[in-house]
């Protein structure tokens, strides 16, 4: 299943407007699963391949810098990037595992106009 994640502020846009686009990348090379504690797919923690990307500018990332679903780790070289805000509470808590699938494809960048995004196929 594709899952896409695009910014809140741009939440209204048409779905059809959401487009890949290799004009820019992630930055990275694979991804983990991220699970609740029931064993739900909840998200991905995504590994840089770049270690000097500053999220603040990054054409993608400075769309989620604020955002709850995204919570990045610099030190580790990764981003934890949830599915869905509501299970913010779950990954506060500490009740998300890491379940190693070290998957190479199936990430890509969307485009909308100016407005970037990332959709994941999980």
């Amino acid at each position: 299943m594709m899952y896409r994640l695009i910014p809140v502020a741009a939440e209204q846009a048409e779905a059809e407007a959401w487009t890949e686009t290799d004009d820019v990348t992630l930055g990275g090379y694979f991804y983990d699963h991220l699970c609740a504690l029931d064993g739900r797919v909840v998200g991905v923690r995504y590994y840089w391949l770049d270690s000097e990307i500053d999220t603040n500018t990054h054409p993608v990332y400075r769309e989620f810098v604020s955002d709850k679903r995204l919570k990045f780790n610099r030190d580790g070289g990764y981003v934890d990037i949830l599915l869905d805000e509501k299970e913010s509470a779950t990954f506060k808590a500490g009740e998300l595992t890491v379940e190693t699938v070290q998957d190479f494809g199936g990430y890509s960048v969307i485009r909308a106009g100016e407005r970037f995004g990332m959709a994941f196929s999980l």
